[in-house]
């Protein structure tokens, strides 16, 4: 009797989901007179991407989110950093199908990086591209960011979901059927931003970046010692999970306290709140990190003069919530 009760609650569940699944199709093709777009247009943007439908993450998080209006955090602060910021330079590391890259309108004088590893998503990055009236200033490099040049890296792209597509073998070995090795070349962002990086450092405004590499994180800052020790201001979102990075080979700690010494480190503890982490050692920070299952975004910032960027790190404080 105790197990037929106990089934009951996973068919509900089986059947909820499918029904959930049927409403969405619905209304994707109401909205798309198809069920499976290739374009859509961004959630709160007039710009339009270009999609694979049967990507799982490209079916939940662009096309199902757009239509229901939601706006996850890398998009809330690449928006908000990059029309309150100015910036000098933008640099999206891990643009998968550029929901936040191609969102938003850039200044005439902001320079527009893209950085993509996984080679199937070129083609729609192109695409994407041709759509935005900034094309002309936007890059997009299908390489690997990392550590050291290299002509050929190892890059595993996962066929179902191409969000999980990585150059950390350890994230692979869990399911390795489901990836596709591929050699991509890698580069250190330095390489592209070392021949206007005497006028980043001249400039009053920030360079912003995005950093979603499924775990390479610490390899591409590393691959940016130069802009690092120059004194650009730097504003920037970047994920931090433990067990991603120790399957790219990276010390969660180590790169907590290399991210330490350069920027005033905000953890993100709730969708769109941040509290102030730099002056932590790394076990209180691990503490903070537990409570949102070891798995968070980092915002950071760098200035000689912090202040400036004091109304912008206020969006992201409770009392910003609350108001």
């Amino acid at each position: 009797m105790s197990t037929t009760s106990g089934k009951h609650p996973k068919r509900r569940r089986r059947w909820g989901k499918r029904l959930k699944n049927v409403y969405m199709d619905v209304r994707i093709y109401l909205h798309y007179r198809q069920l499976n777009p290739t374009v859509i247009r961004l959630s709160h943007s007039d710009h339009h991407v270009s999609v694979n439908p049967a990507d799982a993450r490209a079916r939940k998080k662009l096309i199902v989110d757009s239509l229901r209006g939601r706006l996850p955090r890398n998009q809330v602060f690449w928006r908000r950093a990059c029309q309150q910021l100015d910036p000098c330079a933008v640099l999206d590391i891990g643009v998968n199908y550029g929901e936040c890259l191609f969102s938003v309108d850039y200044p005439m004088h902001t320079r527009v990086i893209g950085v993509e590893a996984n080679p199937a998503l070129l083609t729609h990055l192109t695409t994407s591209k041709s759509y935005h009236d900034n094309s002309s200033q936007i890059e997009i490099h299908n390489v690997l960011a990392g550590d050291s040049p290299s002509d050929a890296i190892s890059f595993f792209v996962n066929q179902v979901t191409s969000g999980e597509s990585t150059a950390a073998t350890g994230s692979v070995a869990a399911d390795p059927s489901i990836y596709e090795q591929v050699s991509v070349p890698q580069i250190c962002l330095d390489e592209l931003l070392q021949d206007r990086l005497s006028e980043y450092e001249s400039s009053e405004q920030p360079i912003v970046f995005k950093i979603d590499v499924e775990g390479y994180e610490q390899h591409v800052f590393q691959g940016m010692s130069q802009t690092l020790g120059s004194s650009c201001d730097l504003v920037g979102l970047v994920e931090f999970d433990l067990a991603m990075l120790e399957g790219a080979s990276s010390d969660p700690e180590q790169f907590f306290e290399f991210l330490q010494q350069r920027f005033e480190i905000y953890l993100f503890v709730d969708k769109a709140v941040a509290i102030p982490v730099h002056q932590l050692r790394y076990t209180d920070f691990l503490a903070q990190l537990k409570g949102v299952k070891f798995h968070s975004d980092l915002l950071l910032v760098r200035s000689a003069n912090p202040q400036k960027y004091s109304r912008f790190l206020e969006l992201w404080q409770p009392k910003a919530m609350s108001a």
